[in-house]
């Protein structure tokens, strides 16, 4: 059975690498994403179980990604 799939949405890639360090031994496949610009189109891309967002990013705020995914 495949992992359950991950979106990670952080202007940071050392805090998405860390998460992938710590979820990915657990069996989740984990998918980073730079922004809430590039966030938005991974998740319609890959459909994930789970989304973490990052609230402060300076491209688009995660509470604005948030309100686009439930468009």
């Amino acid at each position: 059975m495949a992992g359950k799939k991950v979106v990670y949405v952080e202007d940071h890639a050392d805090m998405i690498d860390l998460v992938k360090l710590i979820l990915e031994p657990q069996g989740f496949e984990v998918i980073g994403a730079i922004g809430g610009r590039e966030g938005l189109e991974t998740i319609q891309r890959e459909v994930p179980d789970l989304v973490l967002l990052d609230l402060m990013m300076p491209d688009m705020d995660g509470w604005e990604v948030h309100r686009r995914m439930k468009a």
